[in-house]
């Protein structure tokens, strides 16, 4: 599975995949941190999570990702 972390160029509209099959979320995150003190001005950096793990099937995760959507819900 993996996360991935990708840039975005909001001049060319284009992703580019910078690290792929990462297997720890701390991990990602200092990956994402390091791509983004090198990026552009007009480039995002992005942390994708990975294959789609059908947490709807799961009752204990999806009631979790509920509650975490709630509490971490941007205005």
């Amino acid at each position: 599975m993996g996360y991935g972390v990708e840039k975005y160029n909001l001049v060319t509209k284009k992703f580019t995949r910078l690290y792929d099959f990462i297997d720890d979320i701390h991990e990602t995150d200092l990956l994402a941190q390091l791509a983004m003190s090198e990026k552009l001005d007009d480039e995002l950096i992005i942390i994708m999570p990975g294959e789609n793990r059908g947490i709807k099937r799961k009752p204990e995760e999806y009631q979790v990702a509920l509650q975490l959507a709630e509490k971490y819900k941007a205005d």
